[in-house]
């Protein structure tokens, strides 16, 4: 069981940019159409929007972290991948919700930033694991 999972994860690893890059919108469409009538419950309309919003920054910047890391795939450049890819996942939805709740804005008044710490989590669990280089086993041959 646990080599077919590895084997499964290093199969996603080597599918192109456009294919991860819809795995993880679909990931994200599945996760909203689960808050969002859990949101739309507790919040009415402004929630489900806050809701969509938060999952649509999460997906820009999941997306613009995976085409870094396939950007700067090289083992020189990896780092520049890392380091490029950490800033645009963390600091969209930073600036998002800053601007949210500072900036006067009706969506201040919904649960958004919740609903941005869901879709961040799992927009940073999915791209994160179809970003990871390939894994390459060495056998020793003693």
């Amino acid at each position: 069981m646990g080599a077919l999972m590895s084997n499964w994860l290093t199969d996603l690893r080597r599918r192109s940019l456009a294919f991860r890059a819809m795995l993880l919108a679909g990931c994200i469409a599945v996760i909203l159409g689960i808050v969002a009538p859990i949101a739309n419950h507790f919040g009415g309309s402004l929630d489900v929007w806050g809701a969509l919003a938060a999952a649509s920054v999460c997906l820009v910047a999941g997306e613009l972290a995976l085409l870094a890391s396939h950007i700067f795939r090289g083992p020189n450049q990896f780092l520049w991948g890392v380091l490029f890819g950490m800033a645009v996942r963390m600091g969209l939805p930073l600036v998002f919700a800053l601007f949210v709740q500072f900036g006067g804005t009706p969506l201040a008044k919904s649960a958004v930033l919740i609903y941005l710490v869901i879709f961040f989590t799992v927009t940073l669990a999915v791209e994160t694991t179809l970003s990871l280089p390939d894994l390459k086993t060495q056998h020793c041959n003693d």
